[in-house]
């Protein structure tokens, strides 16, 4: 029992480290393409870049959020079995969710 509840805590960790290094990834695309110039303007103007980055806000927005529901439900199984059903239930489906998008994202 101590060993799955390490296992399942760990999951949460994943999950909540990679959506902070996908929104740590964003900070740096968002960064790097206003000060690019390209076509003698600046990278974030170009309707293509702004659709990567778009994109890119929207996955970490939905990880953010999904990693940070899950660890809610953490906080309140104590004291309510339905949060302790979705913390059992969703720990494996979120992490597995967000740390299958987060290498594409960054790389």
């Amino acid at each position: 029992k101590t060993i799955m509840d390490m296992v399942t805590l760990t999951r949460l960790d994943c999950a909540i480290a990679s959506s902070a290094i996908m929104r740590a990834g964003l900070a740096e695309a968002v960064h790097h393409s206003r000060h690019r110039q390209v076509f003698g303007t600046n990278l974030i103007e170009q309707p293509l870049m702004q659709r990567v980055l778009a994109d890119m806000a929207l996955d970490v927005a939905a990880a953010t959020a999904l990693s940070f529901r899950l660890a809610r439900s953490f906080d309140e199984a104590a004291g309510d079995r339905g949060e302790a059903a979705f913390a059992r239930a969703m720990t494996p489906v979120v992490k597995y969710w967000v740390c299958k998008i987060a290498p594409p994202l960054l790389y």
